[in-house]
């Protein structure tokens, strides 16, 4: 069999680095000579990995064999080739008892795996890589559009790695969830909520807080408040040291701070907007700017933000200790575009839903995703939002670990005995995995600025 038949077609410049035919052998030989040296390499290398035609057939006999309890040597190995019409193909029985003879080179069996994974991670950045030139040079091609390619295409070779990778005995688990089981009761006993505070005592009872990893959706109808609910939870976070990442992909960062700023003072917000403001209302903005701008609340207004774009940016912060918690207003407006054609809406949302969600588990913080409802709720007697009512995507409810839904009568205008119902609103918990699910009351001002408990 000609060797020339590769997986992936390289340049003449990159092919030295290519891959490694000797490693390749030796690792084959181990596996076909030493009984039970498949269990030293199966948890490194995939098929995809080898280089080599036949040495991908050779091993894919391998892991069928291994995936029926069966033996793997010389015999069983030729026998399973034979069975699928492919032992001619990869140079018949001789071509496998030469792998053998390289047994004795097959002592660090493990370090040779390794080499082959380097030299298939060198391939596939390498392909990828002239893909992403090649549209980087096409001036038909959204440079965005490029930008998200080249993002979604290292996630999944970062996937194909990240295989078998996070394997643990159970008893690594438990000693962990002894320690935060340890953590929250001495946080308990100093009053202190064990997750990223929200802001309000009645969310925290039911939540305890924002935990790592959780992605939280947010949704509700347009002006319902949902971008007010934020504010307060990225504000009561930067309050407990937690630093706050905000995302707001519709008000820009000016109006947030305005918000901010509201909320710490007790000036009329008409007042405040127009300009027309008196001495006493300065001294009270003044004293506000001086304490929001000590919290470690940071704001981007990127109004194309994409979630690759968010992923990208969350990461530099981590790494900075600057990024506790990630609040993204909001899920619709977010841009979605991944270079791939004829996707609908639908599928996108899912997307960036699963993407939020895999930023909440990678850098291990909660991720608070803002979402509209469609009409539905409107159309109940009593306007009260249900999961059902998240707009174009079913997924959001899989994906969610916690589901808040804003419910604000007032919007509405509805009464209570003929009285308008003012200044009352409820977030209802609809989902809690792992807890309860109940209705939060809470109270606000006017213009939505301040919100606060209510019993």
């Amino acid at each position: 069999m000609n060797d020339q038949n590769k997986r992936n077609p390289l340049t003449s410049e990159n092919i030295d680095f290519a891959h490694d035919k000797n490693a390749e052998e030796i690792v084959l030989g181990g596996i076909l000579s030493i009984d039970g040296a498949i269990n030293d390499v199966i948890a490194i290398l995939s098929v995809d990995m080898f280089y080599l035609k036949r040495h991908q057939i050779i091993y894919t006999a391998i892991l069928a064999l291994e995936s029926n309890n069966d033996p793997v040597d010389l015999v069983t190995v030729s026998d399973k080739l034979r069975s699928m019409g492919k032992l001619e193909e990869i140079g018949n029985y001789h071509f496998l008892v030469s792998l053998t003879n390289r047994v004795a080179e097959a002592i660090r069996l493990p370090f040779h795996a390794r080499i082959i994974k380097q030299k298939y991670v060198q391939r596939e950045l390498t392909s990828f890589g002239m893909q992403i030139s090649r549209m980087a040079m096409d001036n038909t091609v959204d440079v965005d559009n490029t930008i998200a390619f080249a993002s979604n295409g290292i996630d999944k070779i970062n996937e194909n790695l990240a295989s078998h990778g996070r394997m643990s005995h159970i008893q690594k688990a438990v000693e962990g969830a002894m320690i935060e089981t340890v953590s929250r009761e001495q946080q308990a006993k100093k009053g202190i909520v064990s997750g990223v505070p929200s802001g309000l005592k009645g969310l925290d009872d039911v939540l305890h807080g924002f935990k790592p990893a959780d992605l939280v959706v947010l949704a509700g109808r347009p002006g319902s408040g949902k971008t007010s609910v934020m504010m307060c939870i990225a504000k009561a976070a930067a309050l407990s040291n937690n630093p706050a990442c905000l995302f707001s992909l519709e008000m820009s960062s000016i109006s947030l701070a305005d918000r901010l700023l509201l909320s710490e003072t007790d000036v009329n917000p008409d007042r405040y907007l127009s300009g027309y403001l008196r001495r006493e209302d300065w001294q009270e903005i003044m004293k506000a700017k001086e304490e929001i701008t000590k919290l470690p609340i940071y704001v981007d207004d990127n109004p194309t933000a994409s979630m690759a774009y968010i992923k990208a940016i969350c990461r530099k912060m981590k790494r900075k200790g600057q990024c506790s918690i990630i609040l993204i207003d909001y899920l619709q407006l977010a841009d979605l575009s991944t270079g791939e054609r004829g996707r609908n809406r639908e599928y996108e949302v899912s997307q960036a839903s699963r993407q939020a969600k895999i930023i909440a588990k990678e850098l291990n913080v909660p991720v608070i995703l803002l979402s509209q409802l469609n009409r539905a709720c409107e159309e109940r007697s009593d306007k009260k939002p249900q999961m059902s009512d998240l707009r174009e995507s079913g997924a959001i409810e899989q994906d969610a670990d916690k589901i808040i839904l804003v419910y604000r009568p007032e919007y509405y205008g509805l009464t209570s005995e003929g009285a308008p119902i003012k200044g009352k609103g409820s977030l209802i918990v609809a989902k809690n995995r792992n807890g309860k699910v109940a209705e939060v009351k809470f109270g606000y001002n006017e213009s939505l600025t301040k919100l606060f408990d209510v019993v």
